[in-house]
């Protein structure tokens, strides 16, 4: 699961950055809405989030050495992954450092993921974290992205993302991945749930936001009654990030507290899944 600790070390030196301080903002630290100073001054003196930083700028990549050990002729979920977690890392490193080098390899990355012919629908899990990933990075790039690039991300998402999810949860029954069976129904629903908050403007979003939100709602009922996954830690992991992402979406879009947070379970899932990881890990 390297793409969500990824995700997960940038949020964590995130919050470490707004644990003094009490706005909106800082208490959603996905979505930035303004500069990234205060986990820049964070990094310059909170150890932990020097390790974190660290750890982020070993494990990035320049786009011309990625694609050395990259087959972009086999688009399946390493390769989605790596794309996104790539472009993320950059992403970030960019607001932190503005370092226009990060900049660069960014937009090399976002414009690697608009040139695929799909995001692999058909394992929808690549489609989902290729589009929370896209539209993450697009959001903390912000204006540093030009128009032409932005157009293109965006339809993009259209056609690879929104309009491909829509048309699988239309189907008579949707997918398993809409009913609330395992790990995939929180992840796919949260990615596009997301994806639809981050991009309000593009056509039927606030379908896709309605359909997803309503699908994750099925697979949060999983939690229920004691917080237990039942597929474990790790799938408790995975699933559990992209829940917290849809978390910091509600409340970054609602500007209060998610209703998301009030499902039956997850109050006491932290202590349950404590209790299930021995001192090995």
């Amino acid at each position: 699961m390297i793409f969500t600790r990824s995700i997960f070390m940038i949020l964590l030196i995130s919050c470490l950055g707004c644990r003094a301080q009490k706005s909106v903002v800082c208490e959603t630290p996905l979505f930035f809405d303004n500069d990234f100073a205060s986990i820049r001054e964070n990094v310059s003196h909170d150890s932990l989030a020097q390790a974190l930083y660290s750890s982020i700028g070993q494990t990035t990549r320049d786009f011309s050495d990625f694609t050395k050990d990259n087959d972009f002729n086999k688009i399946n979920l390493k390769l989605m992954r790596g794309i996104t977690q790539q472009l993320l890392q950059h992403a970030f490193l960019y607001r932190v450092k503005q370092d226009t080098s990060n900049l660069t390899e960014a937009t090399a990355f976002l414009e690697a993921a608009c040139k695929l012919p799909h995001w692999n629908p058909k394992h929808f899990l690549d489609l989902a974290e290729t589009t929370f990933g896209v539209c993450v990075a697009l959001h903390w790039l912000d204006d540093s992205v030009d128009a032409r690039l932005r157009t293109k991300v965006e339809n993009t998402l259209q056609t690879h993302a929104f309009d491909t999810f829509l048309k699988f949860t239309s189907a008579p029954r949707g997918k398993f991945w809409t009913r609330g069976q395992n790990n995939w129904t929180v992840v796919c629903n949260s990615a596009l749930y997301v994806a639809s908050v981050l991009q309000p403007n593009l056509n039927r979003s606030s379908e896709v936001k309605r359909i997803a939100y309503e699908n994750l709602q099925k697979g949060l009922k999983l939690y229920a009654p004691d917080g237990l996954w039942a597929e474990g830690p790790m799938y408790w992991s995975y699933a559990t990030n992209y829940a917290a992402f849809a978390i910091a979406a509600e409340q970054w879009k609602t500007l209060g507290t998610p209703g998301l947070l009030g499902m039956a379970g997850l109050s006491k899932t932290i202590p349950t899944f404590l209790s299930l990881v021995g001192p090995s890990g």
